[in-house]
């Protein structure tokens, strides 16, 4: 076995620069290898994100990426990234949050195994919820959560809804498909295909149909109104 070395004069900046610019061929450096080196620079040598930029051959926003990916994650995350307990592609989920729920989701992607993508998907609902309770019932069963915002038809969990809120667009959309079925066999088959004896069993219940549809048709125009007079009020 043999080993090829290159003695180099260089101070501590330029050192770093080396570890970056050495390592393009081959095995490149990480994303959070490049981050930690943007820091070092930055922060203990001194240099602006101009100057950095220049020595890496970067373009500034490059470094400002870099270097605000890293300050931006929490302790224990940077912790976890370093000791490859993290990956890079958590980390960038992680870092689009507060420090405080940077380190709350940190341990529920450790405690419930979660793949980087399940992870990123937990904080774009987190970051369309304003309230607290939705954030916990969202952390509580995070797959569920996403099972539920996934689904393409029907209804499918709406973050930016309250719990209220979202058992009404459930209840909603039950109604609807409901409707949206008995509709189609009033327009495409009606009475054709009915006996005397299924006439006479069902009138009572379609009765009942025909005086919820119109009470719950007048009482959603009222609510559509409040709804308006609401925004009206609102408005900027």
């Amino acid at each position: 076995m043999t080993l090829s070395v290159r003695l180099w004069e260089a101070d501590d900046r330029a050192a770093k620069a080396a570890i970056y610019g050495l390592n393009q061929t081959g095995r490149r450096t990480q994303e959070w290898e490049d981050a930690w080196i943007v820091q070092a620079l930055v922060r203990d040598d001194g240099l602006t994100q101009v100057e950095v930029a220049e020595l890496l051959g970067r373009h500034k926003s490059w470094v400002c990426r870099r270097l605000a990916w890293v300050e931006k994650l929490a302790a224990p995350a940077r912790e976890d990234l370093r000791l490859g307990l993290l990956s890079a592609t958590a980390a960038r989920a992680l870092v689009r949050l507060p420090h405080g729920n940077q380190t709350e989701l940190l341990t529920l992607f450790h405690r419930d195994e979660l793949t980087s993508r399940e992870l990123d998907g937990v904080v774009d609902l987190l970051g369309a919820v304003p309230a607290r309770s939705q954030q916990e019932s969202i952390l509580a069963q995070p797959r569920q959560a996403l099972q539920q915002a996934r689904q393409q038809t029907g209804w499918a969990y709406d973050p930016r809804l309250s719990r209220a809120g979202n058992r009404v667009a459930r209840r909603r959309a039950s109604v609807l498909d409901g409707l949206g079925h008995m509709e189609t066999w009033l327009h495409h088959q009606g009475r054709a295909g009915l006996t005397p004896c299924d006439r006479l069993v069902l009138t009572p219940g379609f009765n009942r149909l025909a005086g919820a549809a119109r009470s719950v048709a007048l009482l959603t125009e009222d609510l559509i109104a409040e709804f308006h007079v609401h925004d009206r009020a609102h408005a900027p």
